[in-house]
Formats: structure tokens, sequence, C-alpha cells
């Protein structure tokens, strides 16, 4: 008789959660259902900066169609931004969790939301019409699914949109470098050169930083349990800040309540444009320059292949 450990049951529950897509889909609107009280409070790099927005507005400015654009979430920057445009464009929003929408819409500073179409669906499992955006835009989106289901949502996004239509979006790309450094030196360097950001930015910045230091780099799966004795460890021995602090309440956090969901690090660069490569022609990308690891976030400026 078999017997199990308390690890093989909750790889067994992984497998049949990934597996199962009623209950991942129950458990992503509930994560964001939870999400939508708290997300108001969050910072850059997680939300765009002003920085941000600029580079999203520049590249909606050079799309060569604009009648049909459709958001991926409910972000709130990105729709101030859209709000520009109700009399060229129809803006379509596509989120599967209402409080999130609703909550989000308190957050806007521009939007009528009488002028926005609101699409209640999963990204990956919309009953919407092939070819049908001119373009399709969203913030860090692609982080929202686990490796094996970045090609498919790619796929998706490249079937909603009309020949050489347009998909912008802001990734996030693994910092490779950070594994010739102790961690101990990492922390150090993410607080001494945060300048005047806030505790909550820097232990954002943290967060990430751990996800490149301790995720497998051919599984991309993070090491959570060995990222958070780390963190302990130098908060214990080696510097204690309250960014530390936050960014360990961060990992614990994730790890209690949402492990099917922060489960997995970033793409490299050349990983990230491998994907993207094979559903579009990548005709432009650019950076922000006005938070820390900007240069972690591009901003990617999408045509559909023919």
């Amino acid at each position: 008789m078999m017997h199990w450990t308390p690890k093989d049951i909750l790889m067994a529950m992984r497998q049949f959660l990934d597996n199962n897509s009623f209950f991942d889909s129950q458990l992503h609107r509930s994560y964001w259902d939870d999400k939508s009280l708290f997300w108001k409070y969050g910072t850059m790099p997680n939300r765009p900066s002003s920085g941000d927005i600029q580079r999203y507005r520049y590249f909606l400015d050079h799309a060569k169609r604009y009648n049909k654009i459709l958001l991926l979430g409910s972000t709130p920057e990105l729709r101030d931004l859209l709000a520009e445009r109700y009399d060229t464009s129809k803006i379509f929003l596509m989120d599967s969790s209402f409080p999130m929408i609703l909550a989000m819409t308190r957050e806007t500073k521009r939007v009528n939301p009488k002028k926005e179409i609101w699409i209640k669906s999963l990204w990956e499992e919309p009953n919407l019409p092939s070819e049908f955006f001119d373009i399709v835009i969203g913030d860090l989106v692609l982080q929202q699914f686990p490796p094996y289901k970045e090609e498919k949502f790619l796929q998706q996004i490249s079937n909603f949109l009309v020949p050489h239509g347009t998909f912008i979006m802001r990734c996030r790309i693994l910092d490779e470098d950070i594994r010739k450094m102790l961690f101990n030196e990492v922390a150090a360097e993410v607080i001494r050169n945060s300048n005047h950001a806030d505790v909550e930015c820097m232990a954002a910045t943290l967060f990430w930083k751990v996800y490149d230091a301790f995720s497998n780099l051919k599984t991309r799966e993070i090491d959570l349990k060995k990222a958070i004795n780390t963190l302990k460890n130098i908060q214990k021995n080696y510097l204690q800040h309250p960014a530390i602090d936050c960014a360990l309440n961060k990992l614990q956090t994730s790890r209690k309540r949402f492990p099917f969901q922060w489960r997995w690090a970033s793409p490299n660069r050349d990983t990230l444009t491998h994907m993207l490569s094979k559903y579009f022609l990548i005709r432009n990308k650019n950076t922000s320059d006005d938070y820390m690891d900007a240069k972690l976030y591009p901003i990617f400026f999408l045509e559909k292949k023919s």
C-alpha cells in the first residue's frame, strides 16, 4: 500500500487543479474577487507607471486601425488612457471578476462606464468572434498564466485580432544576472537604489527578484520554501528593513492562500521573444525609466502575423 506524504498530497492536488479547467477557473475568479479589495494599494512595478502609460499611448497612436479595442482586465490607468478614444473607438473590457471591474472603476479618473462594453469572461475562454478586434491591450497579462498555457493564450489573442491587428502589452522578463549575486546583496541593493520609493514599491521589486533568484530555470517553478527561509535569514542576521518584512509577508500569503496563482517565474528574454514571434511580428518595444527595474518590464508593440 502506497504511503502518501503531505508533499505527495500537495503535488497531486496541484496536478488535479492544473488539469481541471473548471476548478482552475473558479480559483482564478476567487483570487481576483479577493484582490479587488486591495489592488488600489498596489504600486509599481505591479501597476503601470506614468512612464509606462506614455509608451502605451505612443504605441496606440501608431496602430493602423483602432475601431474596436479590447482591454484585457480592468486596469484603471489603461481605462483612463482608452477614455481618450471614446469618439473614435469602441472600447471593450474583458475581466472574469465583476467585483474587480467595479473596484477598478472607482479608481479611474476619466472613465465613463456607459461608453465601455463589459465582457465577464476568462481571457482564454471567451465566446467571441474571430478576427473582430483591431487592437488588444493589457498590462502584465502573460504572467497570469503558467508556462504551459502562455502559448495558448497568445494564440487566442492572435485569433481575436483582425489581419495585421495590433497587440500591445507590458511583460516582465527574468533577471538572469541576479543568480550571480548573494541574495542578501540583492536585498541591500534594492533598498539602496530605490531612492524615495515607498516601502510597498521596494517590497514589490524585492518580491519579483525572489522569483528570479529561486526558480528552476527549466520549469520556472519557484521554490517558495527556500525563498521564505532566505528572507527570514537575511532579516535575522544581515539586514532589517520594513521592505523585507513586507516582501516576506507577500511570499507567505502567496504560499498559503494562492499557491495555484504565484508559482511561476517570468520567462527570460529569449524565451519570451521566441513565443511572441510564433504569432506576432515585433514591430517595436520600449521600457519606462521611472521605477526600479523598469528595464525588466518592456512594453511590446506587436502585429498579428498573416
